[in-house]
């Protein structure tokens, strides 16, 4: 049952990491330009916005 709760350890290759840093780079580019406006944790459809935009990305 213990099994079930820990995680193991992820190791990636330098080819994964490097494309992980470059989506997220993306991701915030995108986030910065079109989604995260002042007060963006207010309104309802906003944070749905940028939870899409995550997803999608």
């Amino acid at each position: 049952m213990s099994d079930l709760l820990t995680q193991p350890d992820i190791t990636l290759t330098e080819q994964e990491k490097h494309e992980i840093k470059k989506v997220a780079k993306e991701l915030l580019s995108t986030l910065k330009k079109k989604k995260l406006i002042l007060d963006w944790r207010r309104r309802q459809q906003t944070k749905a916005a940028v939870k899409v935009a995550i997803e999608e990305i």
